[in-house]
């Protein structure tokens, strides 16, 4: 990720959450509020309730990332974005996450 810092911080998240704008579809949740910085945030919560154990998260996570460096140029800079993969996604192909990340944050208004 070349632009965007990682989100590590529970209060940066709680922030999002609290006032951030909300896209879903089958296989994202994807939370935006501006963050006045000159750069982007990401941050990805996977449950395990959702997702099982730590090897199939850890590989959602990765897939996530992958998706947000191919599209990252396309986004505006200066917010902080958190992603929230539902079940659905372990069978998903990487070019189906990829254009679901990409139809959300059109909707959102984050992508050129």
């Amino acid at each position: 990720m070349k632009f965007t810092i990682s989100l590590k911080k529970n209060e940066h998240f709680k922030q999002v959450f609290n006032l951030g704008k909300v896209a879903s579809n089958q296989l994202l949740t994807v939370f935006a509020v501006e963050n006045n910085l000159q750069e982007s945030r990401l941050g990805i919560s996977v449950s395990k309730k959702n997702a099982g154990k730590a090897v199939v998260r850890n590989k959602l996570k990765r897939r996530i990332k992958e998706a947000y460096r191919l599209v990252e140029p396309a986004v505006f800079q200066g917010y902080d974005i958190v992603m929230i993969p539902k079940a659905a996604i372990i069978e998903a192909s990487f070019a189906d996450i990829l254009s679901a990340m990409k139809r959300l944050f059109k909707r959102q208004g984050l992508y050129r």
